[in-house]
């Protein structure tokens, strides 16, 4: 698996209220993609608190996870957010998420997994989270409100699956609203085909 995210503040000379984090564990990569609400220095401290304590939990599912950030962050500005665990030896995926951080599955079809309604840090509906199969090649995106929700890989994205790096460059700056701070993160899951 190779992935690579990339985030930009609104005003550059603000922090950018958009973050991610990635860690591993065995076969197990887990992505989580946060959005504190709004832009600048306020936006960038829920953000940081939510992924500050995602790591404290690492070892918990998705959802758990969530809930974990949801207690933590309380009484914060709040944030929308996504967590995703990639298993490569069973090659499933396993989303949670809350608000509306986007994540997309580009393979054969495309699969878009929405977040619930609700706000991270101001609760959220339990329930089960989903989870789905991969194959060698696939593409997963996450990304946030900065980018078009209708994100897409047209031809010239696709040839550049390979490289997570250059994908998420053209992403966003192809798919950039210019209204918000965003974020990006771009995984090759398994093995490169073709």
């Amino acid at each position: 698996m190779m992935f690579h995210g990339l985030r930009h503040s609104l005003d550059a000379s603000a922090p950018c209220g958009d973050a991610f984090l990635c860690w591993r564990e065995g076969p197990l990569w887990t992505i989580c993609l946060v959005d504190g609400l709004g832009h600048g220095a306020e936006a960038a401290l829920a953000a940081e608190a939510a992924l500050t304590e995602a790591a404290r939990w690492k070892a918990l599912s998705p959802g758990d996870i969530l809930s974990r950030v949801d207690d933590a962050i309380h009484g914060s500005r709040g944030a929308a957010m996504s967590v995703v665990r990639i298993d490569e030896a069973r090659r499933t995926l396993e989303h949670a998420g809350v608000g509306n951080i986007r994540v997309a599955l580009f393979g054969d079809k495309t699969l878009r997994l929405d977040g619930r309604a609700g706000i991270v840090g101001n609760g959220f509906k339990p329930g089960a989270w989903p989870s789905l199969g991969w194959r060698d090649g696939d593409v997963l995106v996450l990304w946030s409100d900065g980018l078009d929700p209708y994100l897409k890989l047209d031809r010239l994205s696709l040839r550049l699956k390979g490289n997570p790096e250059a994908l998420a460059e053209r992403l966003i700056d192809q798919f950039s609203t210019r209204r918000d701070d965003s974020c990006i993160v771009c995984c090759l899951l398994g093995e490169a085909l073709g």
